[in-house]
């Protein structure tokens, strides 16, 4: 690596240039994500999260993940698999967020493969009905994989925004 950082283009300038470069080399030519298609199709795993929270519903929380999806908690416990992460909330909507509600906004995501994206998300968790006051509590990191029509989340890390001065920006002072 030379230091330089990379830039990079993103959703359909990446595809409209990968398409013109694949059109100029004679070679077969990759379907064009639609951005805007993608974007709604996400958006809605995101507000499928949030209502399934509402209602409590570890099952519903969990159906737009994969059957062998892995998730991440923000506070390290990995668990695999759409039935474990619908266990898992099911008990804390029984127990420490009952009651409580979601939101998940979009930050941004693109295409890592025309079958895969990288979610950016900023999350809370909120009083019932309540709107999100102040900066994001969590900074979910998806990866979400084409599902028919749509996509479905094959990884899900949450990660806390926490406050480094309280550690001095030492994450062992974390323990």
């Amino acid at each position: 690596m030379t230091g330089r950082k990379r830039k990079g283009i993103s959703g359909g300038l990446a595809a409209t240039a990968m398409a013109g470069l694949a059109a100029c080399q004679g070679t077969p030519q990759a379907a064009v994500p639609d951005t805007a298609t993608d974007t709604a199709a996400i958006e809605a795993v995101l507000d499928q999260l949030e209502t399934a929270w509402a209602a409590g519903d570890g099952p519903g929380f969990a159906a737009p993940f994969a059957p062998d999806a892995d998730f991440a908690t923000w506070f390290g416990l990995r668990v695999t698999g759409a039935q474990a992460v619908a266990g898992g909330h099911t008990a804390i909507f029984n127990g420490i967020y009952k009651g409580t509600g979601a939101r998940f906004e979009l930050a941004g995501w693109r295409l890592l493969t025309p079958d895969v994206a990288l979610v950016q998300v900023d999350g809370w968790v909120t009083p019932p009905g309540a709107e999100p006051e102040g900066p994001a509590e969590v900074h979910p990191l998806l990866v979400l994989k084409r599902a028919g029509e749509g996509w479905e989340i094959a990884a899900f890390q949450n990660t806390p925004v926490l406050n480094p001065a309280a550690t001095g920006g030492d994450i062992r002072k974390m323990k």
